[in-house]
């Protein structure tokens, strides 16, 4: 007699994305979606406007978060202090912004990657992790996700990257952009050293 087969299943493509960034070193987090109007003002643009709380928890914290950014960066600053100089953290959640009758919501798998010291290569090399390093990890995770007809092309939109910064294209569709942050839009919210910080964000 034949024995149990098990049935496959069919994971959504947020499940195998967080299946891979897990696979490759990165350590998830979850955080409450309530932030305060400088951390919100700090990560989105000025035509993302505030999904704001009748109620708040915290009055210190009455809008719903716009970016996952921002308790990754208080859970770099924390990890730092402890004494950590290699982390990779993530997050999966909804993000809100205001509209014309309520607000909308959309889910993202945002980031960061925070390395202080040179990392040592299987041939005892050392390798200073840099935007291109970013890239090609981003770029190795997609294509073994199987994502088709993946695209970079330079981002100038985004509040919290510098000038190195890339959207991702999926054909003609933006699925996410990756970049090193920028000190000065986000310098209250992190106070390890900008040199070190790269990010990713995907929709």
């Amino acid at each position: 007699k034949s024995g149990p087969v098990a049935r496959a299943t069919d994971y959504s493509a947020s499940e195998k994305l967080k299946g891979g960034l897990v696979f490759g070193g990165f350590q998830e987090l979850m955080h409450m979606p309530f932030v305060s109007t400088e951390t919100f003002n700090a990560l989105n643009s000025n035509d993302w406007s505030p999904a704001e709380l009748s109620n708040p928890i915290n009055e210190n914290e009455s809008l719903m978060r716009g970016s996952l950014f921002g308790s990754l960066f208080s859970a770099i600053n924390l990890n730092v202090k402890k004494g950590y100089s290699a982390i990779k953290f993530f997050e999966h959640g909804n993000v809100f912004h205001k509209v014309k009758n309520g607000f909308a919501q959309e889910s993202n798998i945002s980031g960061l990657i925070y390395f202080h010291e040179s990392q040592k290569t299987w041939s005892d090399k050392f390798l200073q992790y840099d935007f291109y390093s970013l890239k090609a990890e981003v770029l190795q995770l997609l294509e073994t996700l199987r994502v088709n007809s993946i695209q970079l092309v330079p981002n100038s939109s985004s509040t919290i990257f510098t000038a190195n910064a890339m959207d991702i294209l999926a054909g003609k569709k933006k699925i996410g952009m990756l970049g090193e942050i920028n000190s000065d839009s986000t310098q209250k919210l992190i106070t390890v050293s900008y040199t070190h910080l790269r990010a990713h964000e995907t929709d």
